[in-house]
């Protein structure tokens, strides 16, 4: 029996695992691309004219919006940690996802063939695409950490727990 609940407790966080991963993968997307929609708006309604400052917004909003996407996929209600750690998190998901939102780009600018076709996509979708994966892979790294440490404090105290002359 105590192999089963074993066996189920492995299954049920590699499960949680992906799980996040896809909803954080789907959230961040969405909310990166509406990041980039209300970017664009700023743009036309505050009458800039530069395209350094399109760009400038364009990666703000996606990082701005897939990190919320990707914070809001991975808030543990259960175990939150303090006001300070969570403010801390959602500001290096944000510059993640600025940092992933410019590589995308990068990538996605110079994938059209200069003979005969332009891209498959445009490079506001690879924008979009880079900073969605950049903040689930930093909030993968940062749950995998959080979970090495609850699972050393728990070997722990049970260690602890059941030792006798304790």
């Amino acid at each position: 029996m105590m192999r089963l609940t074993k066996d189920m407790e492995t299954m049920r966080t590699s499960l949680y695992f992906v799980g996040r991963i896809g909803f954080g993968l789907v959230l961040a997307t969405v909310l990166g691309v509406v990041g980039i929609g209300i970017a664009w708006s700023m743009f036309v309604f505050w009458g800039a004219s530069s395209h350094n400052t399109l760009l400038l917004l364009f990666f703000s909003g996606a990082g701005i919006g897939a990190s919320s996407g990707t914070f809001l996929a991975w808030f543990r209600v259960d175990r939150l940690p303090s006001l300070r750690v969570m403010t801390l998190m959602w500001i290096l998901l944000s510059t993640i996802g600025g940092t992933g939102a410019w590589l995308g780009y990068q990538f996605g600018s110079n994938q059209e063939v200069e003979c005969c076709v332009g891209p498959v996509l445009n490079p506001i979708a690879y924008m979009t695409l880079g900073t969605a994966i950049s903040t689930n892979v930093a909030a993968l790294l940062y749950a995998f950490i959080r979970e090495a440490k609850l699972y050393g404090l728990n070997r722990a105290h049970k260690r602890s727990v059941s030792s006798p002359g304790r």
